[in-house]
């Protein structure tokens, strides 16, 4: 299926013979803009950070976690449940993962969420665990017939109020007597019980992560410390007026790529992150331009953030090897002062949004979606080049105006109904750049045309109907 740059707005509704009725999005829009903007980004050198949350380092370790890593950590018991970071978050045989002390975080793009790894079936493989037969269950003691055990008394107290199945899994042992304490194991950790430590640490973790790492990576460079990362740059848009469903999208994309690592000469693919939009991953129905036309379909909102992470690879002066705009001006990318030109759309596989890291050492990108304010933050965070990055721009040039309105007559609607599925967007090109200059004085400067369509208004009309809609006010867009 061929498809048009851009992304759709919500539908407005009207009922001929009435005033226009907004039935399907009251929230209003800015206008499309007819000139060049103030940037949005002070244009001498990469902004200060306001947005995403910082990493957070660990001197014990000289270790970082960051993104969706650092949410799950912060949420689900931070150092008491997984201790020291022993690594930064690596890629391991097409996994994200992150080694801790007492634990093995796994990012699963697939269902956008973090899971731990079985770590304590790992390590126990090569033992046998006897069943116990099925008993009742009670206030304290409760029987997995998934795994033949119970666990019962202060470990069933812990399990219950630290996490349950989704933090440790199902218990694979009874409790046992194993250097002079009693522990029990379960598919992600092993219970121990100290009665020398005071009430809260009765029940602790044994570090599992540290004992997975000295069988099997007893001299990986992971373990090596790394530097404190800093914020190298950051990309900034406002998505306030968008529908529900469109922050939904833009909140799960946010979230696959918050925490994304490329290593140093890597290139970035923002497709490669997105990965499927498809019903199965999660993504809302919404308006989308295709073939031409806008209808329904998955993942509208998702170019509010390839186009935040393009301005924040823009102020970061990394090489951007792939950037493509829309097919005409959508106003959230002008919200806020954005300057015309300074969005980046995607489609895969046919459009994607590209960068190489040349700064000598990975850079981690996290995200923050803001709901108060409508604001997406995309940091690069990493070894700060020192480069003093400067945006030209933007100069509009051939200026086309839009096509007269289009009527559609639409057996879907019932008689009387109008419903506007496109605005009407005058057609420009923009020419955009930035220049780059090294600590040595040498300056880059790098183009980034636009091609901007003109856009005609069209109405979808129920049979029999005559459209006449109020003239449409470029204030409620």
């Amino acid at each position: 299926m061929s498809a048009v740059r851009g992304e759709a707005r919500p539908r407005k509704a009207f009922h001929l013979g009435w005033p226009a009725l907004l039935t399907v999005c009251a929230s209003l829009l800015l206008p499309a803009g007819a000139g060049a903007a103030a940037p949005s980004q002070p244009a001498q050198g990469a902004p200060a950070a306001v947005g995403a949350a910082p990493p957070r380092f660990f001197p014990e370790t000289g270790h970082f976690v960051a993104g969706n890593f650092r949410d799950f950590f912060n949420s689900h018991g931070g150092l008491d449940i997984f201790g020291f970071p022993r690594t930064d978050a690596v890629m391991e045989n097409g996994l994200q993962v992150q080694y801790f002390q007492r634990a093995r975080m796994e990012w699963h793009p697939e269902i956008s969420a973090v899971q731990l790894s079985l770590l304590g079936s790992m390590l126990n493989a090569d033992r046998t665990f006897a069943q116990v037969p099925p008993i009742p269950n009670g206030p304290l003691i409760q029987y997995f017939p998934q795994t033949g055990h119970t666990v019962h008394h202060a470990f069933l107290d812990y399990f219950r109020s630290r996490g349950g199945l989704d933090l440790f899994g199902y218990p694979i042992s009874e409790e046992s007597v194993e250097g002079g304490f009693r522990v029990q194991y379960f598919q992600r950790a092993r219970f121990e019980y100290h009665p020398e430590l005071p009430q809260p640490y009765l029940v602790s973790l044994a570090l599992l992560g540290d004992q997975y790492i000295a069988k099997y990576l007893p001299s990986s460079g992971w373990l090596a410390p790394t530097p404190q990362p800093r914020l190298i740059a950051e990309g900034v848009s406002n998505f306030a007026g968008s529908p529900d469903n469109r922050v939904h999208n833009i909140g799960l994309m946010a979230k696959r790529l918050n925490g994304a690592i490329v290593p140093d000469g890597a290139t970035f693919s923002f497709d490669q992150i997105m990965g499927d939009v498809g019903p199965d991953a999660g993504w809302a129905e919404g308006l989308v331009i295709l073939d031409n036309q806008t209808q329904a379909g998955l993942g509208g909102g998702i170019c509010q953030v390839s186009t935040t992470a393009f301005r924040a690879a823009f102020w970061a002066g990394v090489p951007i090897t792939e950037r493509h705009d829309h097919s005409y001006p959508v106003p959230y990318y002008t919200q806020g002062g954005a300057p015309e030109g300074f969005d980046a759309t995607v489609w895969a596989p046919q459009l994607d949004f590209k960068f190489q890291n040349d700064t000598g050492a990975p850079i981690t990108i996290t995200t923050f979606v803001d709901l108060n304010s409508y604001q997406l933050y995309v940091d690069f965070l990493g070894k700060p080049s020192d480069r003093k990055v400067d945006m030209v721009g933007p100069v509009i040039s051939n200026r086309k105006p839009h096509p007269p309105d289009k009527y559609v007559t639409d057996a879907t609607l019932a008689p009387g109904v109008v419903q506007q599925t496109d605005y009407p967007h005058d057609g420009f090109d923009v020419m955009l750049k930035r220049t780059v200059t090294t600590l040595d004085g040498q300056t880059k400067t790098d183009s980034f045309p636009s091609h901007y369509v003109p856009w005609q208004a069209i109405y979808h009309v129920g049979p029999g109907g005559t459209a006449t809609p109020t003239p449409t006010d470029s204030s409620s867009y």
